[in-house]
């Protein structure tokens, strides 16, 4: 069977990280060698406020792994990361453009998107739709104990 190539995305634990980086970086390492996989890159991708309390966490670091592997590769690094304490949540994902190899080891790039040329006018923005209030709607019908 073909390995296939995954990205793997990673939410840690802020206070696990902030004791001991490089462990918790060989942690990641370690649960897809272990289940078989190979090591592509793997890189810190940022430091962010949650958009939601994740094991009463109010902030995550987000780590970006590319492996590739065979079989259950994926089931098997969730499962392990899920019984951790450094992990808060992971996703992982067959990656169908795979990694291009210039990219391997470098820092990921911020894309911004590029300003409108000059003499053209900016788009309009869509129509605001005003919300309707309930009481006013037709099918409005009071709940009766």
């Amino acid at each position: 069977m073909k390995p296939k190539v995954y990205e793997g995305m990673f939410i840690l634990h802020p206070a696990e990280v902030a004791k001991d980086y490089d462990k918790a970086v060989e942690a990641i390492k370690e649960f897809v060698t272990r289940a078989g996989g190979k090591i592509l890159d793997c890189r810190k991708w940022d430091d962010r406020r949650l958009c939601y309390d994740i094991k009463h966490q109010k902030r995550g670091i987000y780590m970006l792994v590319h492996f590739e592997g065979t079989g259950p590769i994926a089931n098997e690094i969730n499962r392990r990361s899920q019984m951790s304490e450094l992990v808060l949540r992971s996703m992982i994902v067959v990656d169908q453009d795979g990694i291009p190899q210039e990219e391997l080891g470098k820092e990921p790039q911020i894309i911004v998107p590029s300003p409108a040329p000059e003499g053209t006018a900016p788009a309009e923005p869509a129509a605001a739709i005003e919300p309707q209030k309930i009481a006013e709607s037709a099918d409005f019908r009071p709940e009766t104990e």
